[in-house]
C-alpha cells in the first residue's frame, strides 16, 4: 500500500529499521530468537566491606591512594581478603522493559547480533521489496544505535580476549583506571574506548553498510552525537557517519541554544557530519529535524531550523513526523505532526517547497574547504567515567565548541577531522593534507588536545615536511594513543607549526581562505550570520543565514566574479541582483532580517546588474475598521473527568492519570500504549472478562444561553455508549480533528448549568483510552476558579488591554540579567543595570513598570532602583539622580492588569530635558542586595518585563515613542532570549485569541477590510503585518487567495489581485496546535514537549482556567494596505 501510494504521488519511502529506538532489537525479535544477544554490562561495586563483595564478581581490586592490586584471583580461589577499599565489577543484564516489547536491548558488540538484526529486518523487506530497492526505496534510516546496554561499563564476552589481542595486555587487570585515576589510567582508557569503537564499526555499522551497499540502498539514519565528548554510548560520532551512504543526524525541539549538548544551535554536531559526508564523497546529508519542538512550532521555526541546519551543511530534512492518527497517548509522542491533524496543514506545502528549493541548492555543486580542524575525541575519552576528571571534560567541550562558534563567526571556512578517518582515509600530497576527498593546506590543533593517534601524528608530521601548515591552538599535546611520547614535541619544532591563542586562529585563517568570494560584516556586528558556498562549473552559490531571531545582520560580498543573481527559494526564480562591477569582479550588499536567508549566484559570466529600488510608501486607508471572525467553531477542552471502576470512582480526575487508573484495575501496569511497543499482537490480542468496563463523565457548565451548534468529541466513540444529561446519544460517522475523533451532536440535549457527557465502556478492552473531551460550538469561554464555563459567543478584536497586560512566557518578552555563577563562561553580573534612550530631550512626568513576572519566579523582579539621568548615552556618563524607588512583586501566573500587587505599577517622575535615563538595581524580591555576593540566592537574577515613559505634553501626560535601551549590564541570551530590548519593545503584552474568549481555538481567524483603488498601475502593493502571532497568516484579495506571511519582513505583494475599484482584503491568521492539545499544566513550554509535560496535571481537579498555559495568536493591531511608488 505504501510503495502504491508513493507510485501515485511520485514520492519515495524508507525503511525506518525499528519498532522504536535505540535501533538493534527489531522491537524485540532479535532477544526473542537470539537470547545470547541481551545486552550485558559491567556494574561497579565499591565497599570498605571486603565481605560485602559479591560472590558473583567478575573482578575484583584492592584500591590504594596511587596504586591498585588485582586480587580477583585469590577471591575466586576463597582466599580472605585483607581489610581496605575494594572495587569490583558484576555483570549486569539488560532489564527487559516496555519500551523493548516487554524484552530488552542488545549488546551490538556480541558476534552475530547484527547480521540477526539485518536477517529479520532488511531480508525480510528484500523479500517483500527488494525489486524497489535503489528506486522508491532509497535507504534504510537507523536510530540511535548505542553500546551501553547496562551497568556502568559497556562488555560483551569477548573484549577482554580483543583487548589483549590488539593493546597487548589485560584489561580485566586494569579495571580500575577506568574509574579512577590510578595506574597508567590514561592509556588504559584511551585503549578501552579505542577498542570500543573498533568494535562498533566492526560489528555493526560495516556490515549495515555493506549490506546496503550490496543491495543497492543507502544506510542512514543517526548516533547521539548531541552528547559529544561523553563517549559511552557512542565513541566517535564521526568515525561511525563514515559507514553511511547518506551521513545523518537529528535536531530536535525549537530550543536555540549555543552550546555543545545543544540540539538547534550546537554547530559542532551539523559540523562533524558535513565534514564527513565531503571527505567521504558523499553528496546528500540528513537530518530528522523538528522532532519534539512541541505543537506550537511555527512556519518561522521551521524556517529558521531549517536555514540553520541547510547553511551548515544538511541537505535532506525528514521531518519528525507524521501519526496516522492522534489517539489517545500518541499526541504526547513528541509532537508535533506533518499531517491532516495540524491546523496549518492546508498550508504546509509554502514551507515543503522552500525546504525543496533549499536541498536542491545544498546539492548542487560541491563544497571545498581547505582548514581541517581537528576534534579533539581521542583526548575526550582519557576523561570518560571518572567523577575526578569531569571538569576537564566539560572544559574540553566547551572551549572546542567556543572555537568552532569563533570561525562560523567570522565566516572562517573549515572542516572537522576525526583522527579515526584520518588513519583510515588519510595522505600527504602535494604539500596538503587529503582526508578522502577533500585537501587541506592548514591543519588545526584546538586547545585542550592532549592526545593524538600514531597515525595522526605521522600525517602530521609528513604533511609538515611536505610544506603544510599546523596552527596549535594550546599546549602541544603530550600523548601519543594515550601513552607519553616525545613525538608531538618534535613535531612543534618543525617549519610550519605554528602556535596561536583562540582568539588569534579566525584572523590567521581569513588571511590564506580562498578569495572568490569574501564576506565583510557591517559594524556594529548584529544578527547571527552564517554562510556556505558551493562551487559550480560557471560559478558559485552563495548562502547567507541569519539565525537570529531579533537583530537582523548585514553586509558585504567582494566576489572574483563578474555577474551576481538572486535565487528565490519560495519562487524558485533567478533574477538580477543589485551589484557593483569592481577590478577584482563584482561587490554586493545585503541585509537580512531576523530568520532571514539570501542565496546568491555569482557567475562566471557577465550578468546585468539592477539598481537597489528606492521606494517612496504611502498607508492606504480602509474603508472602515476591520471586521473580526473565527472560521471554525471555537472548542473547549475537557481535559478532566470522573471515573469509575466497579465500585470506587475518583473525581475530577486528569486524564493522564484517569487513564493509566483504568488499566491498573483491569491488571496491566498502566497505559500500555504510552511509552512502550508491542511485540507481535502481545497488546491488541489481550481480552477482558464481560463483566469489566468503566465509566466517564465529562462536565461543563453553560451560562446564559444554550448554543445552537454544540459538539462533543470523544476518541473513538464508536466504543461507547453515550449520553448527555442522561439522554442517550448516536454515534455517526462524523469526525473532527482525527477520524477516530467522533463528533456528536448535543445541542438539544445540553442545558444551562451543569451538563455531563457519560460514557461508558463494557466491556473493557486494549482499544479504550480515555482521553481529553472536547466541546465544539459557537460559544465564548470565561475563566473561573476550576477551568473554564461557556458563555454567549463574544467578538474578537483589537483591545486595549494590551496595553496593560503582560504574558507570562519570559523567552523573547522579559529581561533578565545573566545573573553570578549560572554559567560558567559567561560574565558575572554583580550589579545589574539598564540604559535607556528616550530619543530626543523630554518632559519626563512618570514612568509605568510591568515587574518580571514569570509564572513561580516572580521573586527575581525589581525590589529597589534608583534612576539617573545621564549628560550623554555612555553608562559610566555624569548625572543627576532622579529618586529611588520601590516595585511591587507581580503576582505568579498573573497576566494583569491587577490593582493588587498593582500590575503594571505607575510611578512619578518629574524631570525635564533628559533623554539618557539609567536604571541602577538596588535589591530584588528574592532578598538580594546589589551588588551581589557570589553566594546570592538564585544565581542572584533580576528582571524587568516592560516599561514606559511618559512626557508632558499640551497639559496631559503622552508615552514617549520610539525608546531604546541603549546598553545593559548584562541579560540572559542563547537559549533564553531574554534580552533587554524586551522591555520596551511591546513583546508579551499581546491580547490574543486566548485571551478573549478562546483559548483552545487552534484554527483560522479572518481579518478583514475593504479599501478603494483608483490606479493599480501607478503603485506596487503590499499587505504588512504589524504586531502578530500564528503558525502562518493567509491573504486573500477579493475571496482569492494571493500569497502567505510567515516570515520577516511580514509582508505580502497583493498587485497583481487588485482591480480598480473596492477591494476586499483579508489576512486569515492560523493557530498552532499547542493550545487545543497542550500541554497546558507543564509550566510554560516553548519549542519543545515530551511525553511527560502532558502527564502533568493538578490532582485536586481542573485549576483555574488563568492557569492553563496558552499562547496569544492573531493580529494585535491592524495591518496595512502600503502604496510603492518608485523615488525620482
Amino acid at each position: 500500500l505504501a510503495l502504491d501510494t508513493a507510485e501515485r504521488l511520485d514520492m519515495n519511502v524508507w525503511i525506518y529499521d525499528e519498532n522504536s529506538y535505540p535501533s538493534g532489537f527489531a522491537g524485540g525479535w532479535v532477544p526473542e530468537e537470539m537470547p545470547e544477544s541481551r545486552g550485558r554490562g559491567l556494574k561497579w561495586i565499591e565497599t570498605d566491606d571486603p565481605t560485602k563483595v559479591p560472590a558473583e564478581a567478575v573482578t575484583v581490586h584492592r584500591l590504594f591512594d596511587d596504586r591498585y592490586e588485582d586480587v580477583t584471583a585469590d577471591f575466586k580461589a576463597g582466599k580472605p581478603l585483607p581489610a581496605g577499599r575494594y572495587l569490583a565489577t558484576v555483570m549486569e543484564r539488560a532489564a527487559a522493559a516496555p519500551w523493548y516489547g516487554n524484552r530488552f536491548y542488545v549488546d551490538l558488540l556480541y558476534p552475530g547480533v547484527t547480521q540477526k538484526f539485518l536477517e529479520i529486518t532488511l531480508d525480510a523487506y528484500q523479500r517483500e521489496i527488494g525489486g524497489q530497492f535503489g528506486k522508491r526505496v532509497p535507504g534504510s534510516f537507523t536510530d540511535e544505535p548505542r553500546l551501553l546496554s547496562a551497568g556502568n561499563l559497556t562488555w560483551t564476552e569477548d573484549l577482554p580476549a580483543e583487548f589483549q589481542r590488539r593493546m597487548g595486555y589485560e584489561l580485566p587487570a586494569n579495571l580500575p583506571s577506568l574509574r579512577y585515576r590510578l595506574g597508567d589510567w590514561r592509556k588504559v582508557r584511551h585503549d578501552y574506548y579505542r577498542l570500543l569503537l573498533e568494535l562498533f564499526i566492526e560489528r555493526w555499522a560495516q556490515p549495515y553498510s555493506q549490506w546496503c551497499e550490496d543491495h543497492g540502498l543507502e544506510f542512514t539514519g543517526h548516533y547521539w552525537e548531541h552528547e559529544w565528548p561523553n563517549c559511552g554510548v557512542v565513541p566517535d560520532n564521526m568515525a561511525m557517519y563514515a559507514w553511511h551512504q547518506r551521513p545523518a543526524i537529528d535536531c530536535l525541539m525549537n530550543q536555540y541554544a549555543e552550546h555543545t549538548h545543544a540540539q538547534f544551535g550546537n554547530i559542532r554536531a551539523v559540523r562533524e557530519l558535513s565534514s564527513v559526508a565531503d571527505q567521504m564523497g558523499r553528496r546528500r546529508t540528513l537530518c530528522e529535524v523538528y522532532g519534539a519542538g512541541g505543537w506550537d512550532l511555527r512556519f518561522e521555526d521551521m524556517k529558521r531550523i531549517a536555514d540553520w541546519l541547510g547553511v551548515l551543511g544538511i541537505n535532506t530534512f525528514d521531518e519528525h513526523l507524521s501519526y496516522v492518527t492522534i489517539r489517545g497517548a500518541r499526541k504526547m509522542d513528541h509532537p508535533q505532526s506533518f499531517s491532516y491533524h495540524a491546523s496549518w496543514w492546508n498550508d504546509y506545502h509554502v514551507m515543503a517547497r522552500y525546504v525543496t528549493r533549499l536541498s536542491l541548492v545544498l546539492s548542487a555543486g560541491e563544497r571545498h574547504n581547505e582548514v581541517l580542524l581537528l576534534e579533539p575525541t581521542s583526548t575526550a575519552w582519557l576523561y570518560q567515567g571518572d567523577g575526578a576528571t569531569a571538569d576537564e571534560l566539560r572544559r574540553l567541550g566547551d572551549q572546542f565548541f567556543d572555537l568552532v562558534k569563533a570561525l562560523e563567526y567570522e565566516q572562517v571556512e573549515y572542516d572537522l577531522g576525526c583522527e579515526d578517518i584520518m588513519g583510515r582515509h588519510g595522505a600527504v600530497q602535494g604539500g596538503t593534507l587529503r582526508v578522502g576527498r577533500r585537501s587541506y593546506h592548514t591543519v588545526v590543533i584546538p586547545p585542550l588536545c592532549r592526545n593524538l593517534e600514531s597515525k595522526t601524528i605521522a600525517l602530521l608530521k609528513a604533511f609538515l615536511e611536505d610544506g603544510g601548515t599546523v596552527i596549535c591552538c594550546g599546549d602541544v599535546p603530550e600523548l601519543a594513543g594515550g601513552a607519553a611520547s616525545p613525538a608531538i614535541a618534535g613535531l612543534a619544532t618543525m617549519p610550519g607549526w605554528i602556535s596561536l591563542s583562540p582568539a588569534e586562529l579566525p584572523a590567521r585563517l581569513l588571511k590564506r581562505q580562498d578569495p572568490a568570494v569574501r564576506i565583510i560584516r557591517r559594524e556594529p556586528r548584529q544578527g547571527i550570520l552564517l554562510h556556505q558556498r558551493r562551487r559550480l562549473s560557471d560559478g558559485e552559490i552563495l548562502l547567507l543565514v541569519n539565525t537570529s531571531l531579533t537583530e537582523s545582520a548585514s553586509g558585504t560580498v567582494d566576489a572574483r566574479y563578474p555577474g551576481v543573481q538572486q535565487w528565490d527559494l519560495e519562487t524558485g526564480a533567478a533574477a538580477a541582483y543589485p551589484f557593483q562591477r569592481n577590478d577584482s569582479g563584482s561587490e554586493c550588499e545585503f541585509t537580512l532580517p531576523p530568520a532571514g536567508s539570501l542565496v546568491l549566484f555569482f557567475s562566471a559570466r557577465e550578468l546585468p546588474s539592477v539598481k537597489r529600488p528606492q521606494w517612496a510608501e504611502n498607508t492606504v486607508a480602509p474603508q472602515g475598521p476591520i471586521e473580526v471572525r473565527r472560521l471554525q467553531p471555537n472548542v473547549l477542552t475537557l481535559d478532566y473527568m470522573d471515573v469509575t471502576v466497579g465500585e470506587e470512582t475518583r473525581p475530577s480526575a486528569y486524564f493522564f492519570e484517569a487513564c493509566d487508573w483504568v488499566f491498573k484495575q483491569h491488571g496491566l501496569p498502566g497505559n500500555p500504549w504510552h511509552g512502550a511497543v508491542q511485540f507481535r499482537d502481545e497488546l491488541i490480542s489481550r481480552r477482558f472478562p464481560a463483566d469489566s468496563g468503566f465509566t466517564l463523565g465529562y462536565r461543563f457548565t453553560i451560562r446564559e444561553q444554550v448554543p445552537n451548534s454544540l459538539w462533543i468529541v470523544v476518541e473513538r466513540g464508536d466504543l461507547y455508549r453515550i449520553a448527555c444529561n442522561g439522554q442517550p446519544l448516536t454515534v455517526s460517522k462524523d469526525w473532527w480533528l482525527d477520524r477516530a475523533f467522533h463528533r456528536i451532536d448535543i445541542s438539544q440535549a445540553a442545558k444551562l448549568g451543569e451538563n455531563v457527557v457519560t460514557l461508558t465502556a463494557s466491556p473493557m478492552t486494549m482499544w479504550h483510552e480515555p482521553a481529553s473531551a472536547y466541546l465544539l460550538g459557537d460559544f465564548s469561554l470565561v475563566p473561573v476558579a476550576k477551568g473554564f464555563e461557556v458563555v454567549p459567543s463574544q467578538p474578537l478584536g483589537f483591545t486595549d488591554a494590551q496595553r496593560s497586560g503582560h504574558g507570562t512566557e519570559p523567552d523573547g518578552t522579559m529581561w533578565l540579567s545573566s545573573g553570578v555563577g549560572f554559567r560558567p563562561d559567561s560574565t558575572n553580573d554583580y550589579a545589574p543595570w539598564l540604559l535607556f534612550d528616550l530619543g530626543r530631550p523630554v518632559d519626563l512626568r512618570s514612568i509605568r513598570v510591568w515587574n518580571y513576572n514569570e509564572v513561580n519566579l516572580t521573586q527575581r523582579g525589581v525590589k529597589d532602583f534608583e534612576l539617573i539621568a545621564l549628560d550623554r548615552g555612555d553608562a559610566d556618563a555624569e548625572g543627576r539622580s532622579l529618586g529611588r524607588f520601590t516595585l511591587a512583586q507581580a503576582a505568579s501566573g498573573k497576566t494583569g492588569p491587577s490593582e493588587q500587587p498593582p500590575f503594571p505599577q505607575t510611578l512619578a517622575v518629574a524631570a525635564d530635558g533628559v533623554r539618557f535615563l539609567k536604571l541602577v538595581i538596588r535589591s530584588n524580591h528574592a532578598g538580594v542586595v546589589y551588588p551581589a555576593t557570589p553566594q546570592a540566592p538564585d544565581n542572584a537574577f533580576v528582571g524587568l518585563s516592560e516599561i514606559r515613559f511618559y512626557e508632558a505634553a499640551a497639559g496631559e501626560e503622552r508615552e514617549v515613542a520610539g525608546t531604546a535601551v541603549a546598553a545593559a549590564s548584562s541579560e540572559l541570551a542563547e537559549g533564553f532570549e531574554r534580552l533587554a530590548v524586551h522591555v520596551v519593545d511591546g513583546s508579551g503584552m499581546e491580547v490574543g485569541w486566548n485571551l478573549q474568549g478562546c483559548p483552545f481555538y487552534a484554527g483560522d481567524v479572518s481579518y478583514g477590510t475593504r479599501i478603494v483603488v483608483e490606479d493599480v498601475a501607478s503603485a506596487d502593493y503590499y499587505v504588512r503585518l504589524r504586531r502578530w502571532n500564528g503558525a502562518v497568516a493567509k491573504v486573500l484579495i477579493n475571496g482569492q487567495p494571493v500569497g502567505h506571511i510567515y516570515h520577516q519582513p511580514w509582508e505580502c505583494r497583493i498587485t497583481p489581485a487588485l482591480k480598480v475599484g473596492e477591494n476586499l482584503i483579508e489576512v486569515v491568521v492560523t493557530g498552532t496546535p499547542k493550545n487545543l492539545l497542550g500541554p497546558h499544566h507543564a509550566g510554560i513550554l516553548r519549542g519543545s514537549a515530551w511525553p511527560h509535560a502532558f502527564a502533568q496535571g493538578p490532582k485536586e481537579g481542573p485549576p483555574p482556567g488563568s492557569a492553563y498555559d496558552t499562547i496569544s495568536y492573531g493580529l494585535f493591531e491592524p495591518f496595512e494596505v502600503l502604496a510603492r511608488t518608485p523615488k525620482n
